[in-house]
């Protein structure tokens, strides 16, 4: 299946001024004295000027001398003096702060990793996943019929958001499909003898369905603006659909709303605040949009055209989900990567705009984090038919922020490939690659039929894995095997103790630290976080609390905290009831602290 996109005028984005930084900052001593010598563990003596993880050095490798505070800069050791908190000095640090997060949107982190790789290693960089002509081989696209051609290189100027390589029908003159390039926006003639000598490519007497992914209104309303939509008198044999689905703003809208209402500690009318967000609504879409595409190429051998406003946000959503239901390779981890790769990377997905450049929130929207959620939801009714299991999802998901490699970086190839960044970063399909035994699906059975999810919005779940991963509720629920006993050992044997559950967590050297900003009340009192009420990880179990419900504190040894260290107060109980047990030979013999 080829991925045609009908789209809008590229949208320039003018780059922003270039933000000077000083190489040093210099920090001036209040009315209040020196503030230096005070003990920063000690929130009743100091007013802290913003919520942080790391309000203590206890674990080895810091690089904070907390002795003394002499940093050793380039030039030396030099002495901070640290102010009292002011007013002028938080605006100060929240400009710089700001100024920080627009340069590491720029210059991201992933660009400083590749340094650490040999030459010889540079085919390990994850690269190399998608090559477009081995994949249209694979796919057994006609070299009689279909033409493979550099015509958008070196310079991208056919189109800027399109990859180099471009497959055509190969009756059309280059000089028509340049022509035609030109009405992105509208249409032409050239345009119209495009898509009927494609639809010579496709099956036999076969009809074309054009789905465009906007509703009929919002159509209308792009044409009034000067922006297209087909005429469908111009192209014989064809019908048109609109799907429906909403366009960026109303899901960064809907995405809001999730997001708040993930994160609020009220329970109250939860199920009708989720559906209040038309987040599942919006999933519910999108899937029957690519359900209709698969049905119409697959059961009326048909040839389909898919386009949105712009074509590279929901059109790669109906291009990629239609093709992971009719394809079974793309249900492979690494046709799965080839899948992104094709239809989000190379075809211009406005990755850095869509994932939150702090210069455009306008163009702020998480479509991306929607396809990866229609796919989790096509995975939870056919648990067999995928090669990998919901963590490879929620890997990819994790890395769409961090910049950690070059994979997300950038808008589209040409971006990429004026960057260096395929020669500069490395590519998230690395990483997965080296823990990948953790990734696949121990149940998956090959199926070479195309899958139809149920779309109704009543089989449908929150992707609470991915929303809820922090929620003190599904963290509970996910650990009330291992720290309630309520799991069995075997199928017919007697279930754990909450003794023998708490050395198993003791046998991990690795605590999983909650989110610092998905979480906004402490997980035991439940009081909302503030100035004065403090964030602080327990470094026993990686929740958040508040100061009264950190107060304790003891030695991990097992972590690596051989120091007291913050905790809370349920694991200061377990673990110190524990620590008062005797050794055995298997290691610790717990001591009950309430009768069960």
């Amino acid at each position: 299946m080829s991925s045609t996109s009908h789209s809008g005028e590229t949208v320039a984005v003018q780059s922003r001024q270039a933000i000077a930084h000083s190489q040093s900052a210099r920090f001036m001593q209040t009315e209040g004295g020196n503030s230096g010598d005070a003990d920063y563990e000690d929130e009743q003596d100091v007013i802290p000027i913003f919520t942080t993880d790391n309000d203590e050095t206890e674990a080895e490798g810091s690089p904070v001398n907390t002795d003394s505070n002499e940093v050793e800069t380039g030039s030396g050791l030099v002495q901070l003096t640290l102010p009292q908190p002011s007013a002028e000095l938080i605006q100060l640090l929240y400009i710089r702060l700001s100024d920080i997060v627009a340069n590491v949107a720029d210059y991201p982190p992933a660009q400083l990793y590749i340094r650490f790789f040999k030459d010889e290693m540079h085919e390990l960089i994850g690269w190399n996943v998608y090559n477009f002509p081995r994949e249209m081989e694979r796919q057994g696209v006609s070299e009689e019929l279909w033409k493979l051609q550099a015509v958008n290189g070196p310079s991208y100027d056919l189109c800027e958001t399109y990859p180099q390589l471009l497959y055509f029908p190969a009756s059309v003159p280059l000089s028509d499909l340049q022509e035609s390039a030109k009405f992105r926006s509208k249409h032409s003639r050239e345009d119209e003898l495009l898509i009927q000598e494609s639809m010579k490519c496709g099956p036999p007497d076969g009809n074309l369905t054009i789905f465009d992914a906007r509703s009929f209104s919002a159509a209308t309303g792009n044409k009034i603006m000067g922006k297209g939509t087909e005429d469908i008198t111009n192209y014989p044999n064809t019908r048109l659909t609109y799907l429906d689905i909403p366009n960026i703003h109303a899901v960064r809208e809907s995405f809001e709303s999730l997001k708040t209402l993930c994160l609020s500690s009220t329970s109250d009318k939860w199920f009708s605040a989720l559906e209040n967000t038309q987040w599942l609504n919006y999933i519910s879409l999108i899937l029957k949009g690519a359900t209709m595409i698969a049905r119409c190429l697959k059961l009326q051998q048909g040839n389909v055209l898919i386009h949105c406003s712009d074509g590279w946000d929901r059109t790669s959503q109906l291009t990629s989900l239609s093709q992971l239901l009719m394809d079974p390779y793309f249900r492979t981890v690494e046709g799965f990567k080839v899948l992104i790769e094709k239809e989000w990377l190379s075809f211009g997905h406005k990755f850095q705009q869509r994932l939150g450049h702090p210069l455009l929130p306008h163009e702020r929207s998480p479509i991306f984090l929607q396809f990866l959620d229609c796919v989790h939801q096509i995975m939870w009714q056919y648990p067999n038919a995928f090669e990998f299991n919901d963590s490879l999802l929620l890997r990819v998901a994790e890395h769409i922020n961090t910049a950690w490699f070059g994979t997300f970086l950038c808008n589209c190839d040409r971006e990429r490939h004026n960057l260096s960044l395929y020669a500069t970063t490395l590519s998230l399909w690395a990483h997965i690659d080296t823990d990948l035994h953790s990734m696949l699906n121990s149940d998956f059975t090959e199926t070479k039929k195309t899958i139809f999810p149920i779309i109704n919005i009543r089989r449908l779940r929150l992707w609470e894995e991915y929303f809820l991963t922090f929620d003190p509720t599904h963290m509970a629920q996910q650990g009330h095997a291992e720290e309630h006993g309520v799991t069995q050992t075997a199928s017919d044997g007697p279930k754990a103790t909450p003794q023998a559950a708490l050395t198993q967590s003791w046998a991990t050297d690795t605590v999983v630290w909650m989110s610092n900003d998905k979480t906004l009340d402490c997980c035991f009192c439940q009081q909302r976080f503030s100035a004065f009420r403090r964030k602080h990880h327990c470094r026993a179990c990686g929740r958040i609390f508040c100061n009264d419900c950190t107060k304790r504190r003891m030695a991990l040894s097992h972590l690596g905290y051989f120091q007291p260290v913050r905790v809370c107060d349920e694991c200061y109980s377990k673990l110190h009831g524990a620590q008062n047990t005797k050794d055995t030979d298997d290691g610790f013999i717990l001591v009950s602290q309430s009768s069960q």
